[in-house]
């Protein structure tokens, strides 16, 4: 399944545009199960994989999911990664509030 191999996309820009794009489109349940399929951690402080994790966490309209499978794991390596500025791009990125069009 497409879904759960979008990992495999972020080696490069062009891939991270088809994953993010692949991810829009997707219905709830597949969502799911592409998240549970993501090695977050990894992922973290990858300079092109944490802008999906991004993508993923503005598009997301399941909080608990968010906060379970992607800011709980981030907020666990918080110690080892705090200086890598791909972590530090999204954690400030999942936690700033969204703008609104009025803004």
């Amino acid at each position: 399944m497409l879904k759960e191999k979008l990992p495999a996309l972020l080696a490069s820009k062009q891939g991270l545009q088809v994953a993010c794009a692949i991810f829009t489109i997707l219905d709830a349940k597949d969502r799911k199960v592409a998240i549970k399929a993501l090695p977050v951690v990894e992922m973290l402080s990858n300079k092109i994989a944490h802008l999906f994790l991004i993508h993923i966490a503005n598009t997301l309209d399941d909080t608990q999911l968010t906060k379970k499978k992607l800011l709980h794991e981030a907020l666990k390596v918080i110690d080892d990664h705090i200086g890598d500025k791909c972590y530090q791009t999204f954690i400030i990125s999942a936690l700033l509030p969204k703008a609104t069009k009025d803004q």
